[in-house]
């Protein structure tokens, strides 16, 4: 039995050209929204995201504090939470740092705090949301 692969999957240029397609005039949330749903429904498939259960989108489409999907962990004893973030493009490197530094807060520094380890900010010795 031999299993046949359409060829939108076949290699990563095709299956990129065919999501361009599809979101090709879309702006905003109607970008947005099927691009966290497909995200909703990935991420449980890796390996690291079949450690977490009950995916639910942010109730807040702006000023979501920087997260889109939460998760819960896969038991009652196992406390952690998985905070995602999607996007359909990062076309700069601005845009992935703003996206990495809205996850500071929700990794527990607090503002005037150390930062992270090997964070790029502009003063290093404290954390200050911009």
């Amino acid at each position: 039995m031999s299993t046949v692969i359409p060829d939108v999957l076949s290699n990563y240029a095709a299956f990129q050209q065919w999501i361009e397609g599809q979101m090709s005039g879309l702006q905003g949330h109607d970008k947005g929204n099927p691009w966290q749903e497909f995200a909703k429904h990935l991420v449980p498939l890796t390996d690291f995201g079949k450690n977490f259960q009950n995916f639910k989108d942010n109730p807040r489409k702006t000023h979501d504090k920087g997260w889109d999907i939460k998760a819960d962990g896969t038991s009652d004893h196992d406390t952690r939470t998985l905070f995602t973030q999607t996007k359909f493009k990062m076309p700069s490197q601005n845009d992935l740092d703003a996206v990495i530094s809205s996850f500071v807060p929700l990794a527990g520094v607090k503002e005037g705090q150390m930062p992270l380890s090997g964070m790029a900010v502009d003063r290093e010795d404290v954390f200050s949301p911009s």
